[in-house]
């Protein structure tokens, strides 16, 4: 006996693949489906770790079909019991070509001692064309002990191939073809349906019900590559075709791993189903970068968020955390400091003694502290104010996706949500508004207006004693010139500040609003854009791994 190595090449990919893609999907993709392919995986490793030396083949059938007689006629014995004389317990009987080495092979099958008979002797000369095989006789699946057709799915779900030995006349039985055909779908490279009793037929009627049963495997069964073989057990040499292609099965030693792989194939398709997306890996013409859904990349099938969805959230939480209102409040309060520094005292004066409106936060806070840098914090935000823009950026990234990941990309995005609440809540409360920063030339502007005032005061007295006392008229017109000048100056500084202060304004407005967005998408990125990518990521590997194990 020579024990299986453990998993390597193609086989061994598939393995590792489907076993990622569970690991996966947990917690992701239906538990039914991943037990399913636990179970899958187990059978696979266990076969692997069992004999390469021999290849595990069932005869099953119906009652009446002749799959005893059959088992019989291939192993020269009569090992099975036939018709009435078939036990009721159920249980399989064995008949192994080189049984040395198949014991592990026959526990694992479940085949009682008592039921399994060495086909090879020591009065055998030379190796047997079917040395390796082991040939089982499941009990028949129609029998009125429910324990029978238990026993017959379990076999089927373990043996390396599968003959199904069907005759003349219920070879359409829909039981047969629902029950264990059709959940053979994309397994008919190690699948032989005998069809058995040919002998109690005409030749061209053979010829009409092998063609219409293949149709049947073929287009209901989905068992592509299946062969199709007519057998008598009564009739001479009525067995020979089946033995010749149990021969060819023996000698290629590929049943174990052709079954495995199509068991792997299988359940992968199975997955596979609850992953596929619209969205092709490799398109054919390169992708829009900006997108309101998701990005893929054309190399790679790495799935992200689209900016624009991103930049739909950025602006909803922005407008639910009173961003604007806050810039704006900024802006008018620097609005309203620089005239008061840079204005032609006057109207300074005139505007201390009128009442202006309080300007107010976000959250109806009146906005104080026009000297200092940092503002109070406005009215917190609601989780339900950004909910409908956590449920776009869910929906876009799950566009073209099936079910379950439209309800985790949801989950995932709202996962985080009442930390993202509450960083952006500290951002506004923390935020530099800067309003109290008096820029240089308002400073300027402010000593040249003090300076124009105090020459215009002090020419003024020059042009009443000039004038009116000395009579000197040289004095009081230069006087008055020099007064004049610096009101006309200290009005065209006015006008000139005003200009300058709303542009100030303007772009402490904007560079504030640019800040606390740009501190409102990196909190997005991090409590809601990774949490989806991290789904997206996980379905991109999901589906990668999968088309592994599912390549043709």
């Amino acid at each position: 006996m020579t024990e299986h190595p453990p998993p390597s090449g193609e086989l061994a990919e598939r393995i590792d693949a489907l076993t990622r893609a569970v690991d996966l999907g947990e917690g992701r993709l239906p538990a039914a489906e991943l037990a399913a392919a636990v179970r899958v995986l187990e059978r696979a490793r266990d076969r692997q770790r069992l004999s390469a030396d021999h290849t595990v083949v069932a005869l099953a059938g119906s009652t009446g079909s002749g799959k005893s007689s059959l088992f019989n006629a291939l192993s020269g014995i009569d090992l099975s019991a036939v018709g009435v004389r078939r036990p009721t317990t159920g249980a399989v009987h064995a008949c192994v070509w080189g049984l040395d080495g198949a014991a592990a092979l026959l526990d694992w099958l479940g085949v009682p001692a008592q039921h399994r008979v060495a086909r090879d002797t020591v009065l055998d000369t030379a190796p047997s064309p079917l040395a390796g095989l082991v040939l089982l006789d499941l009990p028949d699946h129609d029998s009125d002990d429910p324990s029978h057709l238990h026993e017959v799915k379990r076999l089927v779900d373990l043996v390396d191939a599968l003959v199904w030995v069907m005759d003349p006349q219920k070879y359409a039985d829909r039981v047969v073809h629902e029950e264990f055909l059709q959940p053979m779908a994309g397994h008919g490279n190690v699948v032989i349906v005998a069809l058995n009793q040919v002998d109690r037929l005409e030749a061209d009627e053979v010829a009409a019900c092998e063609a219409d049963l293949r149709r049947l495997l073929v287009e209901e069964d989905g068992l592509e590559g299946v062969r199709v073989v007519p057998t008598s057990a009564t009739a001479e040499a009525g067995a020979e075709g089946l033995r010749t292609l149990l021969e060819q099965t023996v000698r290629e030693k590929r049943a174990a791993a052709d079954r495995l792989t199509a068991d792997i194939a299988s359940i992968g398709s199975r997955l596979d189903a609850y992953c596929d997306s619209e969205r092709p890996v490799e398109p054919d013409e390169e992708q829009e970068p900006d997108g309101l859904g998701v990005t893929e990349s054309v190399f790679s099938g790495t799935e992200t968020v689209g900016s624009r969805a991103r930049d739909e959230l950025v602006t909803t939480i922005s407008d639910a955390a009173g961003v604007g209102t806050l810039a704006t409040a900024v802006a008018e309060g620097t609005r309203r400091h620089g005239l008061r520094v840079t204005g032609w005292p006057p109207f300074r004066l005139a505007r201390r003694l009128r009442r202006t409106p309080t300007l107010r936060l976000p959250g109806g806070e009146a906005l104080t502290g026009l000297s200092g840098d940092h503002t109070p914090s406005g009215a917190p935000i609601q989780l339900a104010q950004v909910d409908g823009a956590l449920r776009v950026v869910s929906a876009s990234a799950s566009a073209g996706l099936p079910v379950p990941w439209p309800g985790l990309l949801r989950d995932a995005s709202r996962s985080r949500a009442d930390e993202l609440v509450d960083v952006v809540d500290r951002v506004l409360a923390d935020a530099d508004v800067g309003i109290g920063r008096i820029p240089v030339w308002w400073r300027l502007a402010w000593l040249a207006q003090l300076l124009l005032l105090l020459c215009a005061l002090c020419a003024a007295p020059v042009v009443a004693v000039a004038g009116l006392v000395l009579g000197n008229g040289a004095w009081s017109l230069v006087a008055a010139v020099l007064a004049g000048g610096a009101i006309v100056l200290g009005l065209g500084i006015d006008l000139l500040s005003r200009l300058g202060v709303r542009s100030t304004a303007r772009h402490r407005r904007e560079g504030l609003v640019t800040s606390l967005r740009d501190e409102v998408s990196r909190s997005v990125r991090e409590h809601v854009v990774g949490p989806v990518e991290n789904e997206l990521d996980a379905h991109a590997e999901i589906r990668r791994e999968l088309a592994v194990a599912v390549r043709a």
